[in-house]
């Protein structure tokens, strides 16, 4: 029985990551997802930061503020696909700015990651 009951909490341990990484994924895949997203030839990201705590925030500029909303709403729908913190994909800034002589809409684009304590209120196991 010991060993049947070591199993089992290896099971729940196993379970439980498997969800962390569900809900968050990793850096990788994260950006993977971002530059999977970006409309060709009418946004660059010149930066991506990772902050395991806090989420990702990507600058950059895009040619008009259409292409950052697109760029954000892409995200969003990539959720649907796997990686569900990406349905909270928000614009935080954008702004005019000059690139190379042209005129570009800068931006900052959020995905922040859920608190720990607010992904266990809202899983289903506690609804």
């Amino acid at each position: 029985e010991p060993n049947a009951r070591g199993v089992t909490s290896k099971q729940e341990q196993l379970s439980i990551l498997r969800q962390q990484v569900q809900r968050h994924g990793s850096a990788l895949e994260i950006l993977a997802s971002v530059f999977k997203a970006v409309p060709e030839e009418k946004l660059t990201v010149t930066r991506y930061l990772y902050n395991r705590k806090d989420g990702v925030r990507i600058t950059g500029h895009a040619s008009k503020v259409d292409d950052v909303q697109a760029f954000a709403q892409t995200l969003r729908d990539m959720a649907q696909g796997g990686l569900k913190l990406l349905e909270s994909a928000r614009i935080i800034y954008t702004g005019g700015a000059e690139e190379r002589g042209f005129e570009v809409t800068g931006f900052e684009v959020a995905i922040p990651f859920e608190s720990e304590e607010n992904l266990e209120q809202s899983s289903p196991e506690t609804e």
